[in-house]
């Protein structure tokens, strides 16, 4: 493949998408960026690692965006530095380093609207993965421990948040699937299979051209 495409990953929560990002980029032997981006903007920025998880693919509200800076908003100050709401500072961090990476080296980025970040690029193939909610559960009690009786909420409290970032950064709409070259059902197959799959189509696709 030419040494710039990148692949970016959208992902329903439970559905996997981590762990086949992570087997793609052993497959394609290229690097993986999902959390690092965390790193990578925290210490772009100056402030702790911890500090910006709280944050991570969080959106700030619009309201906030505009007028809360360092100003009380009804009696409740957001949390911010450098006359930006912390969020919105995290995710421009993270843009520019997603688009940094993306213009130096071939590789795979999780998340973080990075395929709308990224959209016009030569040789970029964005995809979105998602599960029937059974495979969800399962996945999510087994791997994360989440008590099984609050899992239907934990899910969709952790879709909510991240349909609300990307609608919040972007002018598309999360999960929609007009917005990605291929849309994935992970619920029947490995996540070796997937990886497969996506390497079939990469093939199908030529980016090489």
């Amino acid at each position: 493949m030419k040494n710039q495409f990148v692949i970016t990953i959208a992902r329903q929560y439970g559905c996997g998408g981590r762990t086949i990002g992570q087997l793609l980029s052993e497959k394609l032997n290229v690097d993986y960026f999902d959390n690092d981006l965390i790193r990578l903007a925290a210490e772009k920025n100056g402030v702790s690692v911890d500090f910006y998880k709280e944050f991570d693919e969080k959106a700030s509200s619009k309201f906030a965006s505009i007028f809360g800076l360092s100003t009380p908003v009804g009696g409740y100050c957001m949390p911010t530095y450098n006359d930006l709401v912390i969020n919105d500072r995290l995710y421009y961090t993270q843009s520019n380093i997603i688009k940094e990476i993306a213009e130096h080296k071939p590789c795979i980025i999780v998340g973080r609207c990075a395929d709308y970040i990224l959209e016009g690029k030569e040789n970029l193939v964005t995809i979105f993965l998602q599960a029937d909610i059974e495979t969800r559960r399962d996945r999510i009690v087994n791997k994360y421990g989440v008590d099984d009786k609050n899992i239907n909420k934990y899910i969709a409290k952790a879709d909510k948040r991240r349909s609300q970032y990307y609608n919040t950064y972007t002018d598309k709409v999360w999960g929609a699937i007009g917005n990605y070259d291929l849309v994935l059902n992970t619920s029947k197959m490995a996540a070796d299979d997937v990886v497969e799959v996506i390497c079939e189509y990469l093939n199908r696709i030529d980016i090489n051209k």
